[in-house]
């Protein structure tokens, strides 16, 4: 159960990790260092001062906010909010990329788990037959006997065929 304690660490890391969108335009002299406490590239000042856009959208409130510096506002320099309006848009369409192939990866990993549960239930089911067609052996008249080997038959085969049925679905 550890992995699937570390597995579900890390299902929550990534949710968290894609509840927020942060794309941020900078205009200026800086360059970009990677913060060890935010886990994020960010610009650092050089010579000038640094003018930009950035926009944060909370993805499950659906919370949205974009500040920007004032020469970028009304009519101010329109390419770079243009550019920046095109990076906020790419960022959506990675992230719902990343959300449909986290919805695929959750899904078969369901259906694994679930095909895992009957491989072991067919498997169990199995050996209660041979067991039963044992017990049977050794005192073949015994009507209970009779009785239990077709129950473990009947059992296996509605096991084997709802297996069957969910492979078809597949």
């Amino acid at each position: 159960m550890a992995n699937l304690g570390a597995f579900v660490g890390k299902i929550e890391t990534f949710l968290n990790d894609i509840s927020r969108l942060e794309v941020t335009t900078v205009v200026g002299d800086f360059k970009l260092v990677y913060n060890e406490n935010s886990k994020k590239w960010e610009p650092q000042p050089g010579a000038g001062p640094l003018e930009g856009i950035q926009t944060n959208i909370n993805l499950f409130q659906g919370d949205l906010w974009t500040a920007m510096h004032s020469d970028y506002s009304g009519s101010g320099d329109a390419a770079v909010r243009t550019f920046h309006q095109s990076q906020v848009d790419k960022a959506q369409g990675i992230v719902d990329g990343n959300i449909r192939a986290f919805k695929e990866i959750v899904q078969l990993l369901a259906s694994a788990r679930q095909s895992n549960s009957l491989t072991h239930e067919i498997e169990a089911a199995k050996r209660r037959l041979t067991k039963a067609k044992s017990e049977l052996a050794a005192k073949p008249d015994d009507d209970e006997r009779k009785k239990a080997v077709i129950d473990a038959e009947n059992a296996l085969t509605e096991l084997e065929e709802f297996a069957k049925s969910q492979k078809n679905e597949e």
